[in-house]
């Protein structure tokens, strides 16, 4: 499988922004990706405005993604602002331009910069295969704790 990894400059708070930008960026993604990962947050930063920038568990966001990998013919995976059922979640979702959905809340809040007080933890794991390889989603504390990965 070829992974490719965007890292760019988050425009603060800006959706569209940071939509046009990564769109660029990955005109310049290489030929024969199957999967681009986008970093943590990647269509507004962190930002303490929840109820401005949450999002449904299939809105603006998530409809960029998909529409994105279908055009391109890769899949996306990043995370983004949710809003379910009364909770904040920093949700990594994946799409594949063949329809493929999965979603995984991240588990691990970094408690030292306060993200614990506004976003609700995630509780299960997730292991799925995408064209033959197995992916386990971590976002970036997970890390930390590599039992969760087994």
């Amino acid at each position: 499988m070829k992974v490719s990894l965007i890292q760019f400059d988050i425009r603060w708070e800006d959706k569209h922004a940071n939509f046009a930008g990564l769109s660029r960026l990955l005109g310049g993604v290489p030929e024969g990706t199957d999967l681009v990962i986008l970093p943590e947050m990647f269509n507004t930063g962190f930002s303490p405005a929840a109820d401005a920038f949450a999002e449904g568990p299939r809105s603006l966001t998530f409809e960029w993604m998909r529409k994105t990998s279908l055009d391109r013919g890769f899949a996306l995976a990043g995370s983004y602002m949710v809003s379910e059922g009364g909770k904040l979640f920093n949700r990594w979702v994946f799409i594949s331009p063949e329809g493929d959905t999965f979603r995984y809340d991240k588990r691990h809040l970094f408690a030292h910069g306060g993200v614990e007080l506004n976003y609700t933890r995630g509780s299960e794991r997730l292991v799925f295969e995408y064209r033959g390889v197995r992916i386990c989603p971590n976002i970036c504390y997970d890390l930390r704790f590599p039992v969760w990965s087994r």
